[in-house]
This record gives C-alpha cells, structure tokens and sequence, in this order.
C-alpha cells in the first residue's frame, strides 16, 4: 500500500459449481437414450441441431427424463433447459449411430 500499513480482509468461502441445473448421460450416445436429470421442476428442455433449429421441446415434470434418440441423425445437438422464461443451463451432446 502506499502509506506502509496492511490490513487484513474478512475470509470468505466461495463455492465453485453448485448451480448444476441438470446433466446429461450417455453423451456422446451411440444410439442408447440420453438420460436427463435435472432438480428445476417444472422445466422445458430445448433440443437445437448445429444449424440452431430447435427440433423438439419437451416439458419436464419429472426428475429423469429419457430423450430417446433414435429419430435425430448422427451429429451435434444442443439441449437448453429452461425455466419461467430463464436458461438455466445448455449442454451439447453427440449422437452417433
């Protein structure tokens, strides 16, 4: 400091990571459903080819979700959560077949 003297702050705790919103399983996935789990209910989950075309939305009531994947062609997709107008989360997942 410029006049020589020190003072010492108050220590606090930050806590990194636990605003996990959901997650996703089975990613990338060969096939298998992908499996959503998530603690914000209700919600909408949002699913987006790379081109950004939203290709289904679906509402969660429920915890775990299983998105069957089957119907989507092989490539890169992104699923945004969302709740009373707010993203809560978004996550990118790969189908392969």
């Amino acid at each position: 400091d410029i006049d020589n003297s020190l003072q010492y702050s108050e220590i606090r705790t930050a806590q990194f990571g636990a605003d996990t919103f959901y997650s996703l399983y089975n990613n990338p996935t060969n096939g298998a459903d992908l499996v959503i789990k998530t603690n914000q209910l209700p919600a909408s989950l949002l699913i987006f080819d790379a081109s950004g075309k939203k290709l289904k939305e679906i509402i969660l009531n429920a915890g775990t979700y299983s998105l069957p994947v089957h119907e989507l062609a092989a490539g890169t997709y992104l699923a945004v959560l969302s709740k009373d107008g707010k993203v809560m989360g978004v996550e990118k997942f790969m189908v392969s077949h």
